[in-house]
């Protein structure tokens, strides 16, 4: 993925060792109501969803992230009501109340091309001040690859990189040996694969492009060496840092290697003509402006189909057909040879030159792995993930970031939950369950469960909330409403747990949930909220689901990556109507 802010996904990750809990939520704009058909089982529901979702994806994605802010916490007994429901808190393993800031980031991101945006879509998102041509300038892909992968792509890169660096000698590019149009065909893993007529065409390009070169920046250095005899050219005179001049180039792939060696040792013969005496120094540095690793890693899906194995248990037999689906979308052809930019950079210094190379690497890396490493921190450092119905935020943007072929089966997709997010809580859950929204209707009128009205609640003890409002906090913003997700779980908490204190089911309170068609009485506490609390974790409320019982994750395969943290899942679609 590449960001419009590079350092954003940086400054992401410094926060999650430091979060209390993070909240996301996806926008995805195309997205068309699912009408669910009768069905018996966790794997049928799953499947009929999966292929109701299958070609969509994350059009937006907010995260927020609650950090720790003890100076906000202001005990003055033993007895507080507060200080005592934190108690309870930290049994249940629940975040303390009251002491938090939040960030809130929102990235626009790309979507699949077979999806279609309707008149009805683009009138509510005008209506709503979404702005689509900002979300296209900026959209980034979340498409992500396997560590392995992205070891070969760099590996790839690097040895051109060497190579390319090796054809400079003591007085910079072109006082070394002499560069055969053969001098990359050894670094080709796969040979030379060009006919007689693609090679002619190659080398015209090569010999094309290096004339450019030539012209535009060998050509000016030589005037001014005319113009004042002995000197240097005043733009390394006056030369402080920085690339001298650049250049971009497209070629097909599978021309990439037998392309380098005609450039090149055509533009040693133009740097011997206008720079004989080597009086000018310079270095040359040619970088793609992607990995490009569906093309240069050539077991791509060997090492994708162990990977998929490790987070999820198991792999479909379909996985090449699913891998050639996503190359075409990644490099937004249909063409199994894809065209590759090439970037050529003149720099003054060789340890600039390689700095430059150096860090192309680096930033290739973090582009590649992309947000796994935000799943691996909040792995890493097991923080809660608050979410508000949030079956299809997490479905859609592990299947954004991973890629479908991570969900293929109901085991899967659990499992891959447990590798990526370790504890999720799902709010909508728990402002449906009886007792609770029975509460919230009568102590505080609240006329509808809809998260915005919920929300606007913030006099009862958000006052000290902060976040980082750099937008117009337009509904149906993901930034947006992943932070009032955050801002709400935080009121509930403080209001139920320190205010209300505790709800005990009646009777009839328990007739409702035995002869509903929510099978949960045997699980379901009867004493207490805070238990109600505890038993909202790990549980995804389904939106308009007719599902008759919650499905267990019980039989979900643990991944090989934590074996001792077997963590079960389970989706909780509730019988009242959804957000």
């Amino acid at each position: 993925m590449v960001w419009s802010r590079p350092e954003l996904l940086q400054e992401i990750l410094d926060l999650i060792p430091h979060a209390r809990y993070l909240t996301i939520d996806s926008e995805f704009f195309c997205g068309q109501e699912m009408a669910m058909p009768s069905f018996l089982t966790p794997e049928v529901f799953y499947e009929h969803y999966r292929r109701h979702h299958q070609d969509q994806y994350v059009a937006q994605l907010g995260i927020t992230i609650a950090i720790s802010d003890p100076s906000s916490l202001t005990f003055s007994s033993a007895v507080n009501p507060t200080h005592l429901a934190n108690n309870t808190c930290q049994e249940l393993g629940l975040p303390p109340l009251f002491d938090s800031t939040f960030r809130r980031f929102s990235v626009n991101t790309r979507v699949s091309e077979v999806t279609k945006f309707s008149t009805e879509t683009l009138s509510f998102l005008k209506l709503n001040g979404f702005s689509l041509d900002n979300w296209i300038d900026t959209a980034v892909d979340l498409t992500t690859h396997p560590k392995a992968v992205i070891d070969q792509c760099t590996e790839f890169w690097t040895r051109i990189f060497v190579k390319i660096d090796s054809l400079h000698g003591l007085k910079g590019f072109g006082s070394a040996v002499s560069i055969t149009p053969e001098a990359f065909l050894a670094l080709n893993p796969r040979g030379s694969t060009l006919d007689k007529k693609a090679l002619t065409g190659i080398s015209k390009k090569g010999l094309q492009d290096a004339c450019g070169l030539s012209t535009n920046f060998l050509m000016p250095i030589a005037h001014s060496t005319e113009s004042t005899e002995g000197s240097i050219p005043q733009v390394f005179s006056t030369y402080t840092a920085g690339c001298l001049y650049e250049t971009t180039v497209s070629i097909d792939y599978n021309a990439l290697f037998d392309y380098l060696g005609f450039f090149l040792s055509e533009f040693q013969r133009e740097n011997a003509s206008f720079n004989s005496d080597k009086k000018v120094e310079y270095y040359i540095t040619i970088t793609p402006d992607n990995g490009y690793p569906y093309a240069v890693v050539s077991n791509y899906v060997d090492l994708l189909r162990e990977d998929i194995k490790s987070l999820t248990g198991s792999c479909t037999n379909d996985l090449d057909a699913k891998v050639q689906a996503s190359a075409c979308y990644y490099h937004r052809s249909n063409k199994s040879n894809p065209k590759i930019t090439l970037c050529v950079r003149v720099w003054r210094t060789r340890e600039e030159a390689q700095l430059y190379a150096h860090r192309v690497i680096q930033k290739m890396k973090m582009e590649l792995y992309g947000l796994r490493a935000f799943t691996d921190a909040i792995h890493k450092h097991s923080v809660p993930t608050v979410l508000f119905s949030g079956c299809t935020d997490i479905y859609l943007t592990l299947a954004s970031i991973y890629g479908e072929h991570y969900l293929s089966t109901y085991a899967q997709f659990l499992t891959l939950i447990s590798n990526t997010f370790p504890r999720c809580f799902d709010l909508k859950i728990f402002v449906d369950l009886p007792p609770i929204i029975n509460h919230l209707k009568t102590n505080l009128s609240l006329g509808a469960r809809s998260l915005s009205q919920l929300f606007s609640i913030t006099s009862y003890g958000l006052q000290s909330a902060q976040s980082d409002a750099d937008d117009t906090n337009l509904v149906h913003d993901a930034g947006y409403d992943s932070l009032m997700t955050a801002l709400s779980f935080e009121w509930i908490l403080g209001h139920f747990l320190a205010i209300t204190g505790t709800v005990t089911l009646d009777e009839h309170k328990n007739l409702l949930y035995k002869a509903s068609s929510i099978k949960v009485n045997k699980d379901l506490p009867k004493t207490n909220l805070p238990l109600l609390f505890n038993y909202c974790w790990d549980k995804l409320y389904v939106h308009q689901s007719a599902f008759p019982y919650p499905l267990k994750g019980d039989h979900a395969v643990i991944s090989s990556i934590d074996k001792d943290r077997p963590y079960s899942y389970s989706i909780c679609p509730l019988p009242c109507s959804g957000y």
